[in-house]
């Protein structure tokens, strides 16, 4: 790093088990980019925090930021604009720092969660019933995301009744008919499951044969969503590949350039 290095940054809370700055920092240095992607830490526990952070973007040059929960849909409210894609999910997590300063939200979650579905050659949502877990910034990435590739059913469950029957009535609008909010012991009846929920999450989870388990948390100490779901049968799919693939396409967005997979890869 020097005076010239351009930065990057995650915004989150928390942040140990990222592997986003190895990931991008290695593609950096593979493209020879004087680029550097630092971890962010936004304590919750301090009100103005978010929106102190978002303005230091600004202030500290930085060319954007990838954002991870808890704000995925909190840091709307602070940017200056969003991309058709966040304006329709209501969530963010790619912010970039244009030329005249104003700040811009996009969200890769979507398209690179389509994109590991396709390298599992499982890019045929159109065929199947989803059930979602989870009704935060992710899920709503996933579900319009799922939505737009022709998926017939999404249906969501998450503690809060109240956030799942919002989440529901978004999709509805643009979506008509094709979400719908479920219990628990529903998520049986889909061919896909994803799970959105954050790790430290605990859900009596029940799966049947044969069912496709997508997982979009990576963290190897997340609670045992693969144990449960490959002692049932079924076929488990762990979100590092969504990282990967969103990843890289908020890499190309930050520096304009075509992300280096291969390497982005080998870093996780």
């Amino acid at each position: 790093m020097d005076g010239k290095t351009t930065l990057v940054g995650l915004m989150g809370w928390p942040l140990t088990y990222s592997l986003s700055p190895v990931m991008h920092n290695k593609a950096y240095a593979a493209l020879g980019l004087n680029y550097a992607y630092v971890p962010l830490r936004i304590n919750p526990d301090f009100a103005h925090s978010l929106g102190q952070g978002v303005q230091a973007l600004r202030a500290l040059g930085f060319r954007g930021a990838n954002v991870t929960i808890p704000y995925k849909q909190a840091i709307i409210s602070y940017l200056d604009k969003l991309t058709p894609q966040s304006q329709r999910a209501q969530s963010v997590n790619t912010v970039i720092v244009d030329q005249d300063g104003l700040l811009s939200g996009d969200s890769t979650d979507g398209p690179g969660f389509i994109l590991d579905l396709e390298n599992h050659k499982l890019g045929h949502v159109a065929n199947m019933s989803v059930a979602l877990l989870g009704a935060g910034g992710c899920a709503h990435a996933v579900a319009f995301s799922l939505l737009e590739k022709g998926c017939p059913d999404v249906a969501i469950y998450n503690r809060s009744s109240n956030n799942a029957e919002a989440l529901k009535e978004r999709l509805n609008i643009i979506y008509p008919d094709r979400a719908r909010v479920i219990k628990l012991n529903n998520i049986r009846d889909a061919d896909l499951v994803v799970n959105t929920m954050p790790p430290d999450v605990s859900l009596d989870l029940v799966f049947k044969f044969g069912q496709i388990i997508y997982d979009t948390n990576y963290m190897h100490d997340a609670l045992n969503i693969k144990k449960s779901a490959e002692s049932a049968g079924c076929v488990f799919i762990s979100g590092i590949g969504m990282l990967l693939y969103s990843g890289a396409l908020s890499f190309e967005l930050f520096t304009g350039q075509k992300a280096p997979i291969d390497v982005m890869r080998k870093a996780l």
